[in-house]
């Protein structure tokens, strides 16, 4: 089982990670630049601009920058997967809850643009993050309170 875990990192993790560090370049404005992962310690780390030493993904990274990267890696992870073939879809659940009101504009672009190449469903149980979402990326919104 190990070495097939194995056998499977080492044929996709490479093109998942450059795909997720391309996305939190871009969602970070250059302040994270690269995903890493150590499968020694079984730890993801990020590369951050402004240090010489990686940071591990949990404290003290902030919960937003680490949703942030857990969505970017999904991205990566989705557009690795379905490559050449039938698009799957993109399911979010409150994962622009805790994001900053700074990088939340850049994950809604970054939204309409993977919403171009897949059905994107943003679920959210906060009124305020559905009227944002709607406003911003102009859709449609299905209310199930109702």
């Amino acid at each position: 089982m190990a070495r097939a875990e194995s056998a499977f990192r080492d044929a996709h993790q490479p093109d998942v990670l450059r795909r997720a560090s391309e996305y939190l370049r871009r969602v970070t404005d250059g302040r994270y630049t690269r995903l890493d992962y150590d499968p020694e310690a079984r730890a993801l780390s990020v590369i951050c601009a402004d240090r010489a030493e990686p940071l591990a993904v949990r404290y003290p990274i902030s919960r937003g920058t680490r949703d942030q990267i857990f969505l970017c890696l999904r991205l990566g992870l989705l557009d690795h997967l379905d490559e050449d073939r039938e698009r799957l879809p993109l399911v979010l659940d409150d994962a622009l809850l805790r994001m900053d009101d700074i990088r939340r504009p850049e994950v809604y672009r970054l939204l309409a643009d993977a919403a171009r190449r897949r059905q994107v469903f943003l679920l959210t149980c906060h009124a305020s993050i559905a009227r944002e979402a709607e406003e911003t990326l102009k859709v449609r919104r299905i209310d199930l309170s109702a």
